[in-house]
């Protein structure tokens, strides 16, 4: 039996409805059980008079039925052909094309000591996030806790521009308000709208409650371009705020262990079609791309055997532009040691609320210094890993 949501994601991703006004529209389309798979045999008729309240100049409906019939022509066109090669049908849950993961964390303490990037603060929250997400909601894949580490610099974003003055403030509110009926969760001190989506059904190697910390799931891969906005600025949470306790625990519930997007209230804003969520796929791009070594540093970076040959060796065919992504590469797997190492010292001790108030703390410790006030928007300034290892427990 369809969902609601799947009704939803019909409007939003088929027949390209905007979000805002296929909210509306699922409801009705929902309680007349009439769903995406019964949709090419209800009439047009039968569709403008149930909808003609929320639509009565008809567009939506014929736009509905419209694409309800091209999915129909669509699926028996594909079993039409049985000679030719069987693709494995994407998840609903698909949003984006193509597969790539996260780098493999490196837990060399050695090179972790030695290593200092030179980076903005929104690429290390982003980066604190989605690590302290697979210890406090370790049933997420890693594709949503991409979206929502997202999803919480880009809320950071926008708070700390307003404070400063540099967005507009007026739209930043009127964003925010969009997000207040929605679901939220709570993530490095910060409430972020989230919207629900469904669970993969052809999983071929664990369920999601299996995800562990040092198994790194693959995720779409999308456009190489980031969120302007969340890479100027990422902090935006008062320091009070961090004295703040988080509450209880969530219950292992169903509701709790739904798989979550982050919800992007600036796509929300602008009602465009298709879900407005913070995609992984930039989240990923955005950290693979945010973390050059320090030119200033003191000390000498540790760089992987592959980029150190190619810089002792000037007949190299390597490009330097290669040899710097290999080398971003490099210290984004030791930053995701760094802070695997700082996590698992802690999580057997601390409980999920407590671990998250603590991120907070953690990252501003050791987060870049900038200038203050608005000259210090998008400032870059020197991380050195070894200060996110003295974060660690003490050993007894």
């Amino acid at each position: 039996m369809a969902t609601l949501q799947d009704t939803l994601r019909f409007l939003t991703t088929t027949a390209k409805i905007p979000l805002a006004t296929a909210l509306s529209l699922s409801k009705p389309l929902h309680a007349a059980n009439i769903s995406p798979a019964t949709l090419p045999s209800t009439p047009l008729t039968d569709l403008t008079a149930l909808l003609k309240d929320l639509d009565p100049e008809e567009k939506y409906s014929k736009q509905i039925h419209a694409a309800s019939k091209r999915k129909k022509r669509s699926a028996t066109a594909s079993t039409a052909s049985p000679n030719k090669r069987h693709k494995t049908p994407q998840s609903t849950v698909s949003l984006e094309d193509g597969e790539v993961g996260l780098p493999t964390p490196k837990k060399d303490e050695e090179q972790i000591r030695q290593t200092v990037i030179r980076t903005n603060r929104a690429p290390l929250l982003l980066a604190f996030a989605t690590v302290l997400l697979s210890y406090t909601h370790p049933a997420q894949p890693v594709d949503s806790q991409l979206s929502l580490g997202m999803a919480v610099v880009s809320a950071g974003a926008k708070a700390k521009g307003r404070d400063l003055g540099v967005l507009d403030s007026k739209r930043v509110d009127a964003a925010e308000s969009l997000g207040k009926g929605h679901r939220s969760i709570r993530i490095t001190s910060r409430e972020v709208a989230v919207l629900r989506r469904e669970r993969a059904t052809h999983r071929s190697s664990t369920d999601a409650s299996d995800v562990s910390v040092d198994a790194r799931k693959t995720v779409k891969k999308g456009e190489e371009g980031g969120s302007g906005q969340e890479e100027q600025e990422a902090d935006g949470v008062d320091e009070a705020s961090t004295q703040e306790t988080i509450g209880r625990e969530e219950p292992r519930n169903k509701e709790s262990e739904d798989w979550l997007w982050g919800l992007d209230l600036d796509a929300l804003a602008e009602n465009k079609s298709g879900l407005p969520i913070h995609k992984a796929s930039s989240a990923l791009s955005y950290l693979r791309r945010s973390f050059p070594s320090s030119t200033t540093a003191t000390s000498t970076n540790a760089t992987s055997p592959s980029v150190a040959a190619n810089k002792s060796c000037p007949k190299s065919n390597k490009s330097k532009a290669a040899a710097a992504i290999e080398e971003k590469e490099h210290n984004l797997a030791l930053l995701l040691g760094s802070l695997e190492l700082l996590f698992d010292s802690w999580s057997g001790v601390l409980g999920k609320s407590e671990l998250d108030r603590r991120t907070w703390n953690w990252y501003t410790r050791v987060r870049p210094e900038v200038e203050q006030g608005r000259q210090g928007w998008g400032g870059r300034g020197d991380v050195r890993l070894e200060d996110i290892l003295k974060l660690r427990r003490p050993e007894d």
